[in-house]
């Protein structure tokens, strides 16, 4: 009999991925102490999956993981040493922590930076601490369920609608053909925009100044949101207490943080010349749910949701 052709590998999807297997069927992250624990599992993991065992690199590990712990545990926005605080704080202070991987070389990146690689990666041993504590993080991106006026709205600047974001870092121009307008697609990781355009364009100069191709990401929301909470994205929110702040305490960067896999439509792409920076602009779905699936209009969240094409850059 003739051999049968092997089935074609599945396009990477969020409905084939580790990741949402995990978070499945991680525990829900509701008080300051489940997120703090899961921080030396993430980091000592991710060594393991990275190949940094020596007795230094494993030192540098826990070093790193305590200064994370106190990052997020010690604050008094994070509860203030109180393990039984809530966890949103305490995920607000965890992201927002300035502290690196240091003396790591590559990895030497912030907590956001590393649990973020690992979502995009996928990797098996990573995804069950990575999903656990995005669940914990998703404590303060996701809105449904306690939607009410105090939580902020994109302002939007220069002229730009209510509703609108800015996000400014580098690009590879090998993933232009992925961004054609009206694309849909799900971004495997953390979205972290601005409502000041100021900073995704400080964001962008740090590239250029390293000698790579910028861009600008435009990002919109329903601008009916405003007003109407019913018509607000489901998962993003503004991150109202961070480590990253001026003098008086305040946060600097305005960050408005969307959840890991969420929905986003290619509006427009036009591509800069000579060494300008690109300029991406994205709708993004009010819910990124099945259970949202159809309906029409910008903010729509598509049919077979779950098996959009995945990002390759963010």
């Amino acid at each position: 009999e003739p051999e049968l052709e092997p089935e074609p590998e599945p396009e990477p999807s969020f409905a084939t991925s580790n990741y949402k297997r995990e978070y499945e069927r991680a525990v829900p992250i509701r008080k300051a102490a489940q997120i703090i624990a899961l921080i030396e599992t993430f980091v000592f993991t991710y060594c393991r999956v990275h190949g940094l065992e020596s007795e230094l690199e494993q030192a540098a590990a826990l070093r790193f993981s305590d200064q994370l712990q106190l990052d997020a545990g010690q604050h008094p926005a994070g509860g203030g040493g109180n393990l039984m605080a809530g966890v949103l704080h305490t995920a607000e202070l965890l992201w927002t922590s300035a502290t690196t991987f240091q003396g790591m070389g590559e990895h030497d990146k912030e907590f956001c930076s590393l649990l973020n690689a690992a979502i995009r990666s996928d990797n098996l041993d990573l995804s069950q601490p990575a999903s656990a504590l995005s669940r914990g993080i998703n404590a303060m991106c996701v809105v449904r369920g306690r939607m009410g006026t105090n939580l902020p709205f994109p302002p939007g600047e220069g002229g730009d609608p209510p509703g609108t974001t800015y996000r400014g870092g580098g690009f590879s121009d090998d993933h232009r053909d992925f961004f054609t307008v009206g694309k849909a697609f799900r971004q495997p990781c953390f979205l972290a925009t601005s409502f000041a355009r100021r900073t995704a364009e400080e964001f962008m100069q740090r590239q250029e100044d390293l000698g790579r191709q910028t861009v600008l990401w435009v990002i919109h929301v329903d601008p009916e949101g405003e007003h109407d909470l019913r018509k607000r994205c489901k998962h993003v929110n503004f991150v109202q207490h961070s480590l990253i702040v001026d003098a008086a305490g305040n946060p600097t960067e305005l960050e408005y943080l969307f959840s890991a896999y969420s929905i986003f439509t290619v509006r427009s792409a036009t591509w800069g010349q000579g060494g300008a920076p690109h300029h991406i602009e994205l709708n993004a779905a009010s819910d990124n749910r099945v259970e949202a699936e159809g309906g029409e209009g910008d903010w729509a969240t598509p049919v077979d949701s779950e098996t959009l094409p995945l990002a390759p850059w963010s």
